[in-house]
């Protein structure tokens, strides 16, 4: 059992044998694989163009394309389902209290500032390495509590970059 989340509809996705089930109701549908980022879905006289833009299996998000749309997409699996059910927090949704260095590298640009309120994914500052410049971003939705580098500084793999307030 999987539950998909779209906007603010959840949808629960179960397979019996060969059928497959949404929200308890069967679901007929030929799905055509085309090759791996696109598919074609005829469903109840519909044509689905669908093209899979991302797919984060960390997060366990995907981004697609739905006849031309773009649609967000998060899905739950079953353990997840029972962690939840149980209290417990998954291993991506713990607390994260603060950025470290990925790599050693410069820091080229600071661009957020203590006191901020960061979303998931925004840019939080630039890191040079290797003639490269890494833009890091925020792995949480936070406050910014100390940035504990600045431009121009250099860091080794594992330095504390930035703390974060949850």
């Amino acid at each position: 059992m999987f539950e998909v989340k779209i906007a603010d509809q959840t949808y629960a996705l179960e397979r019996k044998a060969d059928q497959l089930f949404i929200n308890g109701s069967p679901f007929q549908a030929d799905v055509q694989r085309l090759d791996a980022q696109h598919f074609h879905i005829l469903a109840a006289t519909q044509s689905y163009r669908i093209e899979v833009r991302a797919l984060n299996r960390l997060e366990k998000t995907a981004q697609l394309l739905i006849n031309g749309k773009p649609l967000s997409v998060e899905i739950a699996t079953e353990m997840d389902l029972l962690l939840k059910k149980m209290g417990i927090q998954s291993q991506n949704t713990q607390a994260v209290s603060h950025l470290k260095a990925p790599m050693p590298g410069l820091v080229v640009d600071i661009l957020v500032k203590e006191g901020d309120t960061i979303e998931k994914g925004e840019p939080l500052l630039i890191l040079e390495a290797m003639k490269m410049e890494n833009a890091l971003k925020a792995p949480i939705k936070a406050t910014i509590k100390a940035i504990k580098v600045e431009k121009r500084q250099n860091v080794e793999k594992g330095a504390v970059l930035i703390e974060f307030e949850n």
